[in-house]
């Protein structure tokens, strides 16, 4: 039994003999189409490699992870146990001819293992009329903030095995293209979109030069940022044609037809020119930001009974009359640019997110008003170019009635024994004792306090109810209390405009954690500009920040990582570009340190 033991270790132990080698799907390969390499190692736990060198004519690159597996077999008591990994590779030649792959070399235990070099022949599969791709825009001719259409057209030639006489039918056709085609590029969205939903493009017989071609429509939206034919993200579409088909058996159910040759051939697709323009700047109305198209424009808002600084949500939909008006990159009407807002309401600082539904943008909007004097919501304007008629136009919403209440202050008076009855009532009737003891009756609110008090004094009504517990505290307690309360308006009453230049690094770094798009990245930057050069929020362009940065002495290098970044943020909406979130925040942090904003006009 001892014996038969150590027979059966022996025989274990000799089959743990060490190799490598290298296997190759074919040695016949094309132009441009990889061909799949395995290096198969054996009976190694660790290793170093495997190491190839550069191949003239010829890429080699590792695919990711690695195969393992275990092969066990007892032959008349002989145990033979063997242990393999395998690691694959892709080999894609670059030009015709007889090409050499070069040996792959591992180390393990302190041996160098090699395999033999291995020779394909490289051919030029011609696509001819087999495979053609296009992409067509529509319409033709487009202005910057309309919305278009791309439209990716795939035309495979329909093969009939003439021995057979058999078809190939369309939906083994669109196998073999979403199969071998991997780079799809800004087309991969709409596609996995249908996917989702359990769908795939349908194939449309079409005569194309008198030849008979199954055309896949796969399209997208877009929405031009500049002249020039749109990018399409590097598309290249492959399949592996159809040269014979034979006949297999498929069990009980009978025979099969499968492909028993074929041929790779690949095909970039032609993009049609678009003429791209932008809208003329004569007439330009001042309020215009960016919309294109026919709009109309309604407005609500909840409540319209309030008092004075209460906030107003007015909802705002904007519909596309035109219905080809680029919604995703429609604005919401700048309130601060329009006459009729600039007094009587506080207005939002941050630009407003609309949702898209139909063909409608609605934003939400929270206004204040400023005094009980306000007795509607002006019209919303917004105004457009129509490249219908040629020219801008402006529309707007009605007008919302409004019923504004004073709201319930308080100020101290010099004598406390008066503060029972320095209340403004809701009617406003109750005056006020002034400083001068006239009596000035105050109802005039803004920002949540009185308008003609002066700011330390001025109270909401909490703070109101604080005064008259003053009143009845000993004098040196109660002047205490005033000067912290003055203090405390004091301090919630600064510049807000300095209040967002001490906030502006820290809402932009956070904004930046945050984002989750390229747009939400672009709009942190352009917002950290604005804050800090005091320009109005959401108005800062990618060339008015660089042009501001270049003014104020921000060293070139830094103005154009920022230019390129904007850039890559403006082509990643397309799908054919991918931004960085490590590099937006070095580019904050450049900017926090060396930039000093020159005090502007208007500031």
């Amino acid at each position: 039994m001892l014996a038969t033991m150590a027979l059966s270790l022996v025989a274990i132990h000799a089959s743990f003999a060490q190799s490598m080698s290298v296997q190759i799907d074919t040695q016949r390969a094309y132009v441009d189409e990889p061909i799949r390499l395995t290096v198969t190692i054996e009976n190694v736990r660790s290793f170093e490699g495997p190491f190839v060198e550069t191949a003239d004519g010829l890429v080699i690159e590792r695919l990711p992870g690695e195969q393992t597996f275990k092969q066990r077999s007892n032959v008349n008591g002989r145990v033979t146990e063997k242990n393999f990994i395998g690691i694959s590779y892709e080999v894609t030649p670059l030009r015709a001819g007889t090409l050499q792959i070069p040996a792959f070399t591992m180390r393990a235990d302190g041996q160098t293992y090699s395999s033999k070099p291995l020779r394909i022949e490289s051919n030029v599969s011609e696509a001819g009329d087999l495979l053609l791709a296009e992409v067509r825009t529509t319409p033709r001719t487009i202005y910057v903030g309309q919305e278009g259409r791309l439209e990716l057209r795939v035309c495979v030639r329909r093969f009939t095995d003439a021995q057979l006489g058999i078809t190939v039918d369309e939906r083994s056709i669109w196998n073999m293209l979403a199969r071998t085609t991997k780079d799809w590029g800004a087309f991969l969205a709409p596609l996995q979109q249908m996917e989702s939903e359990g769908k795939r493009p349908r194939g449309e017989l079409e005569m194309i030069d008198g030849k008979e071609y199954i055309v896949f429509t796969v399209s997208k939206s877009f929405e031009p940022i500049t002249t020039g034919a749109p990018s399409i993200g590097g598309a290249k579409l492959r399949i592996n044609y159809p040269v014979r088909l034979s006949r297999g058996f498929d069990g009980l159910f009978g025979s099969s037809i499968e492909v028993a040759e074929s041929r790779p051939v690949s095909v970039t697709p032609t993009t049609t020119m678009i003429d791209v323009r932008t809208p003329p700047e004569g007439g330009r109305p001042d309020i215009w930001n960016g919309a294109v198209g026919s709009f109309r424009v309604d407005a609500v808002a909840k409540p319209t009974e309030v008092a004075v600084g209460d906030p107003i949500t007015v909802t705002l939909r904007i519909t596309d009359l035109s219905g080809n008006a680029g919604l995703d990159g429609l604005q919401a009407p700048d309130l601060r640019a329009q006459s009729a807002f600039t007094s009587g309401f506080r207005l939002p600082t941050d630009p407003a997110a609309g949702v898209i539904d139909g063909r409608s943008k609605i934003f939400t909007l929270s206004l204040r008003a400023t005094s009980d004097t306000v007795l509607e919501i002006p019209p919303i304007k917004l105004a457009s170019f129509d490249p219908v008629k040629g020219a801008y136009e402006t529309v707007q919403s009605a007008a919302i009635p409004l019923v504004v209440r004073p709201s319930l202050v308080a100020r101290p008076s010099v004598d406390p024994t008066t503060l029972k009855n320095a209340f403004v009532t809701p009617s406003g009737t109750a005056p006020l004792a002034s400083e001068n003891g006239t009596g000035s009756p105050l109802t005039r609110v803004e920002g949540g306090m009185l308008a003609n008090a002066p700011t330390p004094l001025a109270a909401s009504p909490s703070n109101a109810a604080m005064y008259v517990v003053l009143a009845l505290l000993p004098a040196p307690l109660a002047c205490g209390m005033v000067w912290f309360v003055s203090r405390r308006a004091t301090r919630d009453a600064r510049d807000p405009q300095r209040i967002r230049v001490r906030t502006a690094y820290t809402r932009a770094s956070s904004r930046i954690t945050d984002a989750t798009e390229a747009d939400h990245i672009a709009s942190a930057l352009l917002g950290y500009i604005a804050d800090r050069s005091g320009a109005l929020d959401g108005s800062c362009t990618r060339r008015d920040a660089c042009d501001m940065l270049t003014h104020d002495g921000v060293p070139s290098d830094t103005v154009q990582m920022l230019e390129t970044l904007l850039r890559t943020c403006e082509r990643a909406r397309y799908g054919d570009a991918r931004v960085d979130s490590a590099e937006a925040r070095a580019i904050l942090e450049r900017l926090e340190a060396m930039w000093k904003p020159t005090k502007r006009s208007g500031q």
